[in-house]
């Protein structure tokens, strides 16, 4: 992982079985830019696959709480692997999970029983990729120049998402799930390479529960805990049902490709706006930001047409920007303080909100409404998410 020792070191080699070293947030970059573009390859379509294969929406929500159930179970464990193995080690075991869930996703179109490994593989992949790589991040970044290299990373990985979408629509519809399962999973397998060979390995102090409590009562911190349940609620929505509400829209792999990658288009022109602007103007930004975002959801609750679907999720990716670069430099801050536990808990909030959303989903079953009824659900989340506001606040007030 990454380090700030400076291009000098790039081709050092400190002893015999270790690669060149890559600089600064070089390899954080470069792991970005691979996993984006193999998860955007199959990342709007994984629920459309999950209840075509389950035919049945039991198994699709026991799919997804058997995920969720092993993420939460996996957030300890993987915050003591990195102290006992490295963050290196535990990035590239989450690699080989994911690369075990893609294949047992692959497998469970000929046998169920597959898709709940599949479940149960990528659940785990999750907290042994993202507290590795969120601590990298908070500990290497540079306070003064944060939001630029935020948006530099947001940049790099909207890039390599903008034609993912469309292109998996078209390989799946030419091809089928398999072919583009088996794309994703060598992309995958290649971003695990720059962790591996920049110089960031900090395994930092062991995690306790005595820790966990005393960072989760902090009451500067209380804000964040709520916000970023709340994102977790608002990417249970978008990332399970407004793919499924597409698939009833459409039922065409292509156009919800295509739909997705306007809209990783579009949102690149107001990054570097942010890169300049993300920290001083951190507050007035991310109130822009939850004022326009929120009533987005209630649009696409009145529409179903492609066009104006497509215009709302692009207007939606542009305006949420305003909200995640600068969320994403108070997050970074705090962590670097607080460390492992506050990414520990960072998780834990964001897939109960997760949770949330899926218990919104089981409802809208019972009660046979469609999913875009469920479109109500990030409205909430937003104000949730509002609460960043006073974290943002306190922060300012501590920094001046």
């Amino acid at each position: 992982m990454a380090n700030n020792r400076g291009y000098f070191r790039i081709w050092y080699l400190p002893h015999w079985h270790y690669p060149p070293q890559l600089p600064g947030l070089t390899g954080l970059y470069l792991n970005t830019i691979f996993r984006v573009l193999a998860t955007g390859l199959i990342g709007i379509f994984v629920p459309v696959f999950v209840y075509q294969v389950a035919q049945s929406w039991k198994i699709f929500f026991s799919y997804y709480f058997l995920n969720e159930f092993f993420f939460l179970s996996s957030v300890i464990p993987a915050a003591f692997l990195i102290k006992k193995k490295g963050p290196d080690f535990s990035v590239g075991l989450a690699a080989v999970f994911q690369l075990l869930g893609i294949i047992f996703l692959i497998k469970s179109q000929n046998n169920l029983t597959f898709l709940y490994w599949a479940a149960v593989f990528l659940g785990i992949a999750g907290p042994f990729h993202w507290i590795p790589y969120h601590l990298a991040f908070s500990q290497e970044s540079t306070r003064k120049i944060i939001s630029r290299q935020l948006v530099t990373n947001a940049l790099l990985g909207k890039i390599a998402a903008a034609l993912a979408p469309l292109i998996g629509g078209i390989i799946i519809t030419l091809f089928g799930f398999s072919a583009v399962y088996l794309i994703a999973s060598i992309i995958l397998a290649i971003s695990v390479l720059p962790i591996f060979i920049d110089q960031y390995n900090q395994r930092g102090e062991n995690i306790s529960l005595k820790q966990l409590k005393t960072t989760f009562l902090d009451k500067k911190l209380t804000p964040l805990w709520w916000g970023f349940w709340g994102a977790g609620l608002e990417a249970g929505v978008y990332g399970i049902f407004w793919p499924l509400f597409l698939y009833q829209c459409f039922r065409n792999m292509e156009k919800m490709g295509l739909l997705s990658t306007l809209s990783l288009l579009f949102s690149v022109l107001v990054l570097s706006y942010l890169g300049k602007n993300g920290q001083k103007k951190a507050k007035k930004l991310f109130k822009f930001g939850i004022t326009a975002s929120a009533p987005n959801w209630l649009f696409r609750s009145l529409v179903s047409s492609f066009s104006l679907l497509t215009l709302l999720d692009v207007v939606y990716q542009l305006t949420t920007m305003f909200i995640w670069i600068p969320v994403g430099s108070l997050v970074y801050q705090w962590g670097r303080e607080k460390q492992k536990p506050f990414f520990v808990i960072r998780e834990v909030m964001i897939h109960l909100g997760i949770l949330t959303a899926l218990g919104g989903g089981i409802l809208a079953r019972q009660l046979n409404l469609p999913w875009k009824s469920l479109f109500f659900l990030p409205i909430a989340a937003m104000l949730a998410i509002n609460q960043f506001y006073y974290g943002l606040e306190k922060t300012q007030r501590s920094s001046q």
